[in-house]
């Protein structure tokens, strides 16, 4: 289901599905990241769920992201503060990395920050984006990610582009959420 019109990157409370008809094959990007093939697959097959909830305003707020999956695969639970401090995390996919996210609206973006022709229609409301950037903790991998909304035929979706780096290689991968009522 598409996000309600209430919905913005400041109001994310719910439940959100990853859609794989509209979003991309992750496969790419988590080569990238070091999951092995079987992980790959198994997430690939499985039907991901993110109950998400932002609380509070500004640098203070805290984005909690809640990821569960069918087929009995154990889930995670990551914590952002939306301040742009680096945070340690680990957990048993990614295994130990850091990160650190904002609100930020798209004119204050980085130059190096590759979105398209979807970056450049936001307007309004929508103009204001989570950023988050994840490295591992060893220096293997860089991950930049985009968090907004955009507009697929008459429907509004809440997604997510992703950046993933190894070395010299880089993949890119657009995840779609539809709306949990």
């Amino acid at each position: 289901m598409a996000a309600p019109p209430t919905k913005t990157i400041y109001d994310l409370d719910g439940r959100w599905s990853l859609n794989k008809g509209l979003s991309d094959n992750l496969d790419s990007v988590m080569r990238l990241q070091g999951l092995s093939w079987l992980s790959r697959k198994a997430v690939n097959a499985a039907q991901i769920t993110t109950q998400i909830t932002l609380a509070g305003r500004g640098p203070s707020a805290t984005l909690t992201l809640a990821n569960t999956a069918n087929f009995n695969i154990k889930g995670t639970t990551e914590v952002r503060t939306l301040d742009w401090e680096w945070r340690d995390f680990k957990d048993y996919i990614w295994g130990a990395f850091q990160d650190r996210s904002r609100h930020v609206h798209k004119k204050n973006l980085a130059p190096t920050v590759s979105s398209g022709e979807w970056l450049e229609s936001l307007q309004g409301d929508d103009a204001t984006l989570i950023e988050s950037e994840v490295r591992a903790s060893d220096g293997a991998w860089t991950n930049r990610m985009l968090w907004g909304f955009k507009v697929f035929g008459s429907e509004r979706f809440l997604i997510r582009h992703m950046e993933v780096r190894r070395g010299r290689e880089s993949a890119h991968a657009v995840l779609v959420y539809d709306y949990c009522l």
